[in-house]
């Protein structure tokens, strides 16, 4: 419930507000999050309280006007840069009977209670199918929560697992308890509850940046970026070939907190974590020699690849220009053995490397995880104590 919903005095419509949001719900990334009273946890941990913002919550960097009565919440960071969801999971008193839903303030519907998470959209055709084009809905798409799906034949993958078959019935395709019409999909695909009636959309990773994750001129910019060649011959006219000092990035555990099953962030999660990249511009900014190559899984999906570049460029131009290469996609593959071919592939062209990761990789030996590696704590990610021993060892190492 929102203030615009809820009766009564201020008092009384807040202690609704609070009782509607008790209980367990399910992030996005797969974890579990429970609110007591005014208070947050999830998988356990403290993350806050909540506080009341304008008509509805705020926690930690995080708000949201959705109403829980419907079952799903859906929290935007500050500036927009992404979302996250919140599913209810099992009855609590403060939520609805299945399959009731609610008209929020802003005028939208929400999921009825128990909904399950529905596909989302992929690169391709703005709008609805070209006159004489059979619509397809094969392909990449983005779910509401920024989760990766893909769609090839039958087989449906929601964060790299099977999410199950994907049925042609005539005019509809059928997911589960799902239902998209044919004729309504282009760049958005608008799925519907057939038991609760509640709806969600899976948008093409272009579109799902601009709706609300990027400005248009970051998202332009983001898509630009992509191509690393420019920046790094950029980088080397500027610095000179030989003086060049390479920090190898991972993201997850390292710009964002784990918070999937286990510990482990799980796929297409698309969170950095604010504060952590603060920390990330400190080391760039010790030393105008020092360029970014990206040796994290997001360089592997081109969604995730240009939020990372968008929301970087977001953070500063400039930290966005450094990212000037990659390390290569080996099969089978390691981290430890994907940073070791781009060092033996790059010797001499670069005075020093570190690469900082959550990844275990004693397997390069001890002297080299001595020198060039500084290892993250997934659940804590990049401290500013990881920061500085990142600066040290760029400074030091040859």
């Amino acid at each position: 419930l929102s203030l615009c919903t809820a009766s009564g005095p201020p008092g009384a419509r807040r202690r609704v507000m609070v009782d509607a949001l008790q209980g367990v719900w399910k992030l996005s990334t797969g974890a579990d999050v429970s609110v007591s009273g005014e208070k947050v946890s999830i998988n356990g941990r403290d993350k806050g309280t909540l506080k009341l913002k304008e008509g509805g919550w705020a926690l930690e960097g995080w708000a949201t006007k959705s109403d829980p009565a419907g079952g799903r919440l859906e929290w935007v960071m500050e500036g927009g840069s992404a979302t996250l969801v919140w599913e209810r999971q099992g009855g609590t008193k403060g939520s609805p009977k299945a399959g009731a839903a609610n008209v929020p303030c802003n005028g939208g519907t929400t999921a009825g209670a128990g909904a399950t998470a529905v596909p989302q959209a992929a690169e391709g055709v703005e709008g609805a199918a070209a006159d004489g084009a059979e619509p397809t809905i094969e392909g990449e798409w983005l779910t509401p929560a920024g989760s990766p799906v893909m769609v090839k034949g039958t087989s449906v993958m929601l964060n790299g697992q099977e999410a199950g078959p994907l049925k042609d019935d005539g005019d509809s395709w059928l997911l589960g308890p799902w239902k998209v019409e044919k004729a309504s999909v282009g760049a958005e695909a608008e799925w519907t509850n057939v038991n609760t009636g509640g709806k969600l959309a899976w948008r093409r990773p272009k579109e799902h940046i601009s709706g609300g994750m990027l400005s248009e001129a970051d998202q332009n910019a983001a898509l630009t970026n992509v191509s690393l060649e420019d920046h790094y011959e950029a980088f080397v006219a500027e610095r000179g070939e030989g003086k060049l000092r390479a920090l190898l990035l991972d993201v997850d555990g390292v710009l964002n907190i784990a918070e999937g099953v286990g510990g482990t962030q799980l796929p297409g999660a698309t969170k950095i974590e604010a504060e952590i990249l603060k920390r990330l511009e400190r080391i760039v900014a010790s030393s105008a020699d020092i360029g970014i190559i990206l040796s994290t899984a997001w360089r592997t999906r081109m969604q995730l690849r240009i939020f990372l570049m968008g929301r970087l460029r977001v953070q500063d131009p400039l930290l966005a220009k450094r990212v000037v290469g990659e390390t290569p996609q080996l099969v089978p593959a390691s981290r430890a053995s994907e940073v070791h071919a781009w060092v033996t592939e790059n010797e001499g062209k670069w005075a020093s490397w570190v690469a900082i990761d959550d990844a275990d990789m004693s397997d390069l030996g001890p002297e080299i995880h001595a020198k060039h590696i500084v290892r993250t704590d997934p659940l804590v990610g990049m401290t500013e104590e990881d920061a500085d021993r990142a600066i040290d060892l760029l400074a030091k190492v040859k």
